[in-house]
């Protein structure tokens, strides 16, 4: 038994090499997996908060679009009544939001097609109860409504410049009739209160406008060279390889800028009821003296009044079906010197419009999109 003391030292000897070469392996493994995981974290940080700035955007167009001049016009307007002129034409007929003789201004303006609501809201001042996405639309029983309540608004163009019932218009360029001859006719609104009815208007639409051009301007500067993408990848990794890298990625793949369009009206016209000549108060149109009044651009890319903002549809139908984003790096040098090539990360930001396709920016806009991530 003593010649056999210290024969496990042999083996031992002989298993150290190979203990300390699986240590090593492990090492370089947790090494090689901890660069991967950093380089993955920081491709989804920044295609998710690149898309953030798609979503953001789109959701206060939304809101510039529609719930914005809903409330707005429903607060200033709403208690401020018309009376009916007595005339036996004009029956509540005439505007189906008339009830017992009287007809409130917002009221009035929603029927002209001048702004867009839910129509539930002119009684109940909130939204339908269970309803998906918000259903507010220019009224589809004016001149505006059908050609505006579209993905791609028409009104717009000089072609289909609006035409009075008179035939009057306005030389050939897109009209915003805000009081029609035939309101003036039926109801008791003078001169003086519809001039400032239009000033109240134009003022409300400038300032929608010179929110909706701020918005639309950060998301440009932003997405200009794709800053939130390139910056959130280098500040994850902190080499200045990662930001060549980061700078080298086209996220989105397409330019999404390029399909925003701002939708604006060139010219006002309305009538009143106004003392001429010593008659009695009868309907007087901006016609009567000059074509429309003119309405001064305020925003850049627009001719006119702003009225909403659109988003071509395949843009977004693009962004909710994914931009992917990959970058290749190099793994760092082992203990071995094996060259190990080049590695690739992959994510995929998207667009969620929910569960229902509720969210949208026109029509029905709705500020209910999401950003999701697909590693």
């Amino acid at each position: 038994m003593r010649l056999s003391r210290g024969q496990i030292l042999i083996p031992a000897l002989l298993m150290f090499p190979t203990l300390m070469l699986f240590v090593y392996l492990i090492y370089e493994t947790a090494k090689l997996s901890r660069e991967k995981i950093r380089h993955q974290f920081a491709i989804d940080s920044a295609a998710f908060v690149e898309m953030t700035n798609y979503s953001d955007f789109l959701n206060r167009t939304a809101y510039v679009n529609g719930a914005f001049p809903m409330r707005i016009f429903y607060e200033g307007f709403h208690s401020t009544t018309l009376t009916n002129m007595g005339k036996t034409n004009c029956d509540a007929a005439v505007n189906q939001y008339a009830t017992g003789g009287s007809l409130a201004i917002d009221d009035l303006l929603y029927g002209e097609g001048t702004f867009p609501r839910d129509p539930s809201y002119a009684t109940s001042n909130t939204e339908a109860p269970g309803s998906a996405s918000w259903k507010i639309a220019y009224d589809p029983a004016s001149v505006r409504g059908p050609n505006l309540n579209t993905a791609t608004p028409t009104n717009f163009d000089s072609s289909n410049a609006h035409t009075d019932s008179t035939g009057k218009n306005c030389g050939g360029t897109p009209c915003l009739t805000l009081i029609s001859e035939q309101t003036a006719n039926c109801w008791n609104i003078n001169w003086t209160d519809a001039t400032q009815v239009m000033n109240l208007y134009v003022q409300i639409y400038q300032l929608l406008g010179s929110v909706e051009s701020a918005q639309f301007s950060v998301l440009q500067r932003l997405s200009s060279g794709h800053q939130f993408f390139t910056k959130s990848y280098w500040l994850n990794l902190g080499t200045q390889e990662a930001l060549s890298q980061a700078q080298g990625v086209q996220f989105p793949p397409v330019s999404f800028t390029s399909q925003v369009q701002m939708h604006c009206v060139p010219k006002i016209f309305y009538y009143a009821n106004k003392l001429i000549s010593g008659n009695p108060y009868q309907p007087y149109g901006i016609f009567n003296n000059s074509p429309g009044t003119g309405m001064a651009s305020t925003i850049s890319g627009c001719d006119g009044l702003f009225q909403l903002a659109t988003v071509n549809p395949s843009a977004i139908q693009s962004a909710e079906g994914g931009w992917p984003a990959s970058i290749t790096w190099t793994p760092p040098q082992n203990s071995f010197n094996v060259p190990l090539g080049q590695a690739t990360v992959h994510a995929t930001a998207s667009l969620w419009p929910g569960a229902d396709n509720e969210a949208a920016v026109w029509p029905d806009p709705t500020p209910h999109f999401q950003t999701r991530l697909h590693p």
